[in-house]
């Protein structure tokens, strides 16, 4: 059976891969893909390979990668012809391949212009399609036209289950050979670091950023992140809306009545990104690293500090808690409902409920650095022995067995 993964690459890491490998652009496609393939090193990358073992033939395309997709063309015979090249590319590929199963990352992108049916309609070979959903994605319609969608939400897979899509979760994993890849440290740096997003303005990220600027006028605290300024529209948008509220502030004392007025001039009604501007020290905050770059830093650290987005609910779900265990980080994560089922409190992780709780166990696993290890080690261990890919990709088989 053959399955193409249709995937993408967040921008940024693409654009850092080419800018520290000048010459690799000059590459062949394979030596492109086998590259990025380690520096990107995660579990969903590693799917084709694990899949192999169990009879599967599958690929993994990356749509919005421009170097290599260039490649493919010229080692390919292929010239784009229209508009849209990035799909004419990604559509040529999965014709040539012919698969079974078409498995996609990004539902929306195939959502938008009809691309999902011109991919239908142009490889008949297609006999079931799978998706996956981690990031919020807009209308649930986007998911009515395949046969499966997984996904690592459990909140996010009940919502589906609601309107009759049928979905399953399928939990992240950390994948083992990453280890490989990492230059060992004989010492941690003892302190908390922060590996994410920290996006102003979102609701999704303004509980965690206030715990991390508590946090951080607390303990030793690293933060690589993007902390930009909000974008320029935004900050447009928000002047405008402070104008008003200034305006309002005035007129509402003369005309009290006015629901214009009154609405206006309460700043209760003011926008979330009025109140979540990130004040954390710069000596604090560094540029963000992705993959490999990111997986070595991170297992620097003794401790990191987790929490996860509104959007999850009160599941616990997110990537950051295989891959700090994964390198032997000790990991300070937000409780939750099925925590419990992950790992074990106070022994392979440590949670949190609240800011207050986050700073008091911040404080304690930085002083005590024999503690913090043996947590680490546990994580580690448990990591490695369940939560891995090859744990992962089982039942990945047995979802896609039950679709036919």
């Amino acid at each position: 059976m053959k399955i193409a993964f249709l995937s993408s690459i967040y921008p940024k890491h693409a654009e850092q891969i080419y800018r520290n490998n000048s010459v690799l652009k000059d590459k062949s496609y394979y030596e492109q893909m086998k590259f990025i393939r380690n520096d990107s090193i995660c579990s969903i990358g590693e799917w084709p390979t694990s899949l192999k073992v169990k009879g599967y033939n599958s690929v993994m395309f990356c749509r919005n990668n421009s170097y290599l997709q260039a490649t493919w063309c010229k080692e390919n015979g292929f010239l784009p012809k229209y508009k849209d090249k990035e799909f004419e590319i990604i559509l040529e590929q999965t014709k040539r391949f012919k698969p079974d199963i078409l498995f996609i990352f990004d539902p929306s992108y195939y959502n938008n212009k009809n691309r999902l049916i011109e991919l239908l309609k142009q490889t008949p070979s297609i006999k079931k399609k799978i998706c996956w959903y981690g990031a919020p994605e807009g209308s649930t319609k986007t998911f009515k036209n395949y046969d499966l969608v997984l996904t690592n939400s459990i909140i996010l897979m009940h919502s589906l289950s609601k309107e009759k899509i049928n979905s399953q979760q399928l939990n992240h994993a950390f994948e083992p050979k990453s280890l490989e890849l990492l230059k060992e440290k004989n010492t941690k740096i003892n302190q908390m670091s922060f590996f994410g997003s920290l996006v102003q303005g979102n609701d999704w990220h303004k509980q965690r950023i206030e715990n991390i600027e508590k946090i951080a006028d607390s303990v030793p605290f690293n933060i690589f992140s993007e902390t930009n300024e909000l974008p320029i529209l935004d900050q447009i948008k928000k002047g405008l809306i402070m104008s008003r509220y200034s305006i309002s502030k005035k007129w509402v004392n003369i005309f009290p009545n006015n629901r214009f007025f009154k609405q206006y001039s309460d700043s209760k009604n003011l926008p979330c990104y009025d109140s979540s501007n990130i004040s954390i020290s710069k000596k604090q905050l560094f540029n963000p690293l992705f993959g490999i770059q990111m997986l070595q830093k991170l297992s620097r650290y003794s401790v990191t500090f987790n929490q996860h987005i509104s959007h999850t609910g009160d599941y616990a779900c997110n990537m950051r808690l295989f891959e700090a265990t994964g390198v032997g980080t000790c990991l300070l994560t937000d409780r939750k409902k099925n925590l419990d089922e992950l790992f074990e409190e106070d022994r392979e992780i440590i949670c949190y409920s609240s800011g207050e709780e986050a700073i008091e166990k911040a404080s304690f696993l930085i002083e005590n650095q024999k503690f913090t290890e043996k947590i680490a080690i546990n994580g580690r261990l448990k990591t490695l022995s369940v939560h891995n890919t090859k744990n992962q990709v089982k039942l990945l088989d047995c979802y896609i067995k039950d679709l036919f």
